[in-house]
């Protein structure tokens, strides 16, 4: 008989290298629903066995064939097709199996990934391989944009490339600036959902790959910020300028006033922690979208819809909030104990994934106290400062700094208004975004995950005229 290396690699026109134990059911491009039909149908025809309806869901990796067949080898083993089982019905009862849940799918592993590594126990963030610390000192967002969206660190001529291409694309439509007038009563970050759902409308229509499209996106998403944000007070409208990097033309445009070296730098450093968290709700979103082959346009504005929940990109929001709300650093301790005894959140500390401080946390820290040194503006780092001591028994157990925390400092000092702080990680996360959708695309598979039935019995329908 021929060996199941040799039966795969002729059914799928693959390399027989390629046919390894953890080869499974779409990793590849051949091994789609057709092709795992054709193996199945192979399988048969060359081992002469029956492989019922059950059996096709489970042979899903050639781990799991190889050992079906060693078990079920002809002639030892004739399997015949499984009759359709009936339903699960007791009398009026529905009797199902028990299923496992993981509710929020925490752990759950849906895919393989070769943009970001999290590190769990939050020592780094890493992206294509390069640690978050060395980044966020010795790189910028350019870079850090071209290194996540093509998978290496660019040449000079790259870059200046890749420079040269957001700025030729920073400019709006002038449709959508007449859209953008309509929406001024929209928080700002369901104005941008908005305003990306109809950006193709305003466009020829798109033939460019997802990210030759992205790249736009990434040049224009600081641009209809900017232009919605002055939009909402009746200000002018700033046209972006090339002569400035991506991050300091973002100030540029939100204030009209040319930013300084360092709140350019700081700007600069906040756009690229952000840029990528890997499967966060957002990321998830654009790729469940991207997975139904619809473009990479519907992708964004599913994951910007996302973004803007209140647990999510709205979520720093509150930070600022907070510290007004303490007053001065003698009341942090106090001001915790009231919001335990209400059994409400103390903002900017606890991540889903960390259980320890994140790592960005120490660069946004730096970057607040650059800010307040400057500015001589030390009250907000104070209150900050008061408010983690205060927190310090819950830090020990695992409710530690998030990402937002000073991130949010940060921006407040820059001048960014706080209910713009969502759409500023969405200038950031853009990248990440393009990069998940393009490598969705790239070994596309539909996602459709189950829910597990824990409703009514069976029930009579009763004529409307008998009901009570």
């Amino acid at each position: 008989m021929e060996s199941l290396v040799s039966l795969v690699s002729r059914t799928f026109n693959i390399p027989k290298s390629h046919v390894t134990p953890d080869l499974a059911y779409r990793a590849i491009p051949q091994w789609d629903s057709l092709g795992h039909v054709e193996l199945m149908s192979a399988l048969e025809a060359e081992y002469g066995i029956r492989i019922n309806n059950n059996q096709v869901l489970k042979l899903d990796s050639i781990a799991t064939i190889q050992a079906f067949i060693e078990t079920y080898q002809a002639p030892q083993a004739q399997l015949s097709e499984d009759a359709a089982p009936p339903l699960p019905i007791n009398g009026d009862k529905i009797n199902l199996p028990k299923k496992q849940i993981a509710r929020g799918l925490k752990r759950i592993f849906f895919d393989q990934t070769r943009i970001t590594y999290i590190d769990v126990m939050g020592r780094d963030l890493i992206f294509r391989g390069y640690s978050i610390h060395q980044l966020a000192e010795l790189s910028s967002f350019e870079e850090t944009a071209f290194l996540v969206l093509y998978g290496k660190l660019p040449t000079r001529d790259e870059l200046n490339q890749f420079d040269e291409k957001l700025k030729s694309a920073r400019q709006m439509p002038p449709g959508l600036i007449e859209l953008l007038t309509k929406l001024t009563s929209m928080h700002p970050l369901h104005a941008l959902r908005t305003a990306i759902s109809a950006l193709p409308a305003f466009e020829p229509p798109a033939q460019e790959s997802a990210n030759i499209l992205g790249i736009r996106l990434i040049a224009r998403i600081p641009t209809i910020i900017a232009a919605h944000q002055r939009l909402r007070y009746a200000q002018t409208i700033v046209p972006p300028r090339i002569d400035l990097a991506h991050s300091a033309n973002f100030l540029y445009m939100l204030t009209g006033q040319a930013p300084t070296p360092l709140s350019a730098k700081l700007m600069d450093k906040d756009l690229l922690l952000h840029v990528d968290h890997s499967s966060t709700p957002s990321t998830f979103v654009a790729r469940v979208t991207a997975g139904t082959k619809a473009d990479i346009y519907a992708a964004v504005t599913s994951a910007l819809a996302a973004l803007g929940g209140d647990l999510h990109g709205n979520a720093p929001e509150n930070i600022i909030r907070q510290l007004h709300e303490i007053g001065t650093p003698d009341r942090a301790a106090e001001y915790v104990a009231e919001k335990r005894s209400r059994d409400e959140p103390i903002m900017g500390f606890g991540h889903r994934i960390y259980r320890t401080e994140d790592p960005r946390a120490r660069h946004f820290r730096k970057s607040a106290q650059e800010i307040s040194n400057s500015l001589q503006q030390q009250h907000f780092i104070a209150l900050a400062e008061a408010l983690v001591l205060a927190m310090q028994p819950y830090s020990r157990h695992g409710i530690d700094i998030n990402d937002d925390y000073y991130s949010s400092i940060t921006l407040h000092l820059l001048g960014i208004p706080t209910d713009l702080f969502g759409s500023v990680a969405a200038a950031s996360r853009i990248v990440g975004l393009v990069a998940h959708v393009a490598e969705q695309y790239s070994n596309n598979i539909m996602m459709a995950p189950s829910l597990e039935y824990i409703g009514s019995s069976m029930r009579t329908y009763v004529p409307i005229e008998q009901r009570i």
